[in-house]
């Protein structure tokens, strides 16, 4: 029996996610929402099961951390009406969301209103063209790649879910820019860095990945495409026995599974996946460019920002704090200025969800061997 790991990506492959995004909803109150439901809450963490966004959703646990921004004794809390028991608070603390000082509670995550939400998408706005532009040609040669693939459809995927929101983050870490996300007897449950934005962007998505013995099965996801591709959210058994072929026999031979996912284009009638295959070795020209994408990225964002300056303009905790905020935003920038210029285009599973077929979700998925 082939043991699995099943990963949730909110921000990013190796950013833990919650499937499922918060939506803006009208706002409340002006500018600001008045629920911690209206913002996007990002997770990069690790996790040893339940996640930080699992415990705000709880009860009105939202409530009590926007109310604690800028700080509240329990009498405080009360009398803004807010219901809440010991237990509540203690969780939250334990749980590293709240902390206590003089008997002040503070949040202890960004929490980003209207006006610090513009005013920080405008710092990779100002980057985002120019290092695009220094990457223009090799996205063409990505794309020439997967056309001699006949899988040219997958680049947004690819380069969103395996490069920008993957390699990089891998390639922080290589250059010590950011520290590995470890749990320890001092950071239990989770590590890494949580905040919310408010307005959630007009769009973004995330990547779901089924990984076993070096190798990964990435599906990438947006909210409105959950109903187009829902054997692959709700049919683990026979998701895992296409996976399992994929590892054991290199095509899917198991009669369920290929009349499950026949629809989506992923394999031939012989079983034999079509959809790219990125191994990570020396001589994959697929992989080559990406990794060297994912290097300049890497090596420019640095210098492009001011980390010291954004640090102290937005009061986060620390320089990789804010890098990992800041470049979260950067990648959707960074793409839209690739489809500005007509280098990428959205899957029509994201452009028109209501026009895509199954067939489409293909352009959505690919599998990843790593060199273990």
């Amino acid at each position: 029996m082939v043991v699995r790991q099943v990963y949730f990506l909110i921000v990013t492959i190796y950013c833990i996610l919650i499937f499922g995004q918060t939506i803006a909803q009208e706002k409340d109150g002006g500018e600001n929402p008045i629920s911690l439901d209206k913002y996007d809450i990002s997770q990069y963490i690790s996790t040893t099961g339940a996640s930080p966004q699992n415990i705000i959703n709880l009860d009105n646990n939202g409530d009590i951390i926007l109310a604690c921004i800028s700080g509240k004794t329990i009498d405080q809390i009360k009398s803004m009406e807010i219901d809440f028991t010991a237990s509540q608070i203690r969780l939250l603390k334990d749980w590293r969301l709240l902390k206590e000082e003089n008997k002040i509670l503070k949040t202890t995550f960004p929490i980003l209103n209207a006006d610090k939400t513009k005013k920080l998408r405008n710092h990779p706005k100002k980057i985002s063209s120019y290092l695009g532009e220094n990457l223009q040609d090799d996205i063409i040669h990505l794309t020439k790649e997967l056309k001699s693939l006949q899988r040219e459809k997958n680049i947004y995927s690819i380069l969103f879910s395996y490069v920008i929101d993957g390699l990089v983050w891998d390639r922080f870490i290589e250059k010590e820019i950011l520290k590995e996300r470890e749990i320890t007897v001092e950071e239990p449950f989770w590590s890494g860095v949580i905040w919310a934005v408010y307005p959630p962007r007009d769009f973004s998505c995330g990547t779901n990945s089924i990984s076993d013995q070096g190798v990964s099965l990435n599906v990438n996801w947006s909210e409105k495409t959950i109903k187009k591709m829902i054997p692959f959210v709700a049919d683990w058994k026979n998701l895992g026995k296409m996976f399992d072929d994929f590892l054991q026999k290199g095509k899917v031979e198991d009669e369920n599974a290929k009349k499950v996912f026949s629809p989506f284009n992923l394999f031939n009638s012989s079983g034999q996946f079509t959809i790219p295959i990125i191994e990570e070795k020396k001589g994959n020209t697929l992989y080559e460019i990406c990794f060297l994408i994912s290097e300049k990225i890497a090596k420019e964002v640095p210098k492009l920002l001011n980390l010291s300056e954004l640090k102290e303009a937005f009061d986060f905790r620390n320089e990789e704090q804010t890098l990992v905020i800041v470049y979260h935003e950067l990648m959707w920038d960074l793409l839209n200025y690739f489809e500005e210029q007509n280098l990428i285009q959205k899957p029509i599973a994201f452009a028109n969800p209501e026009k895509a077929e199954s067939k489409d979700i293909a352009d959505l998925v690919f599998f990843v061997k790593r060199n273990e």
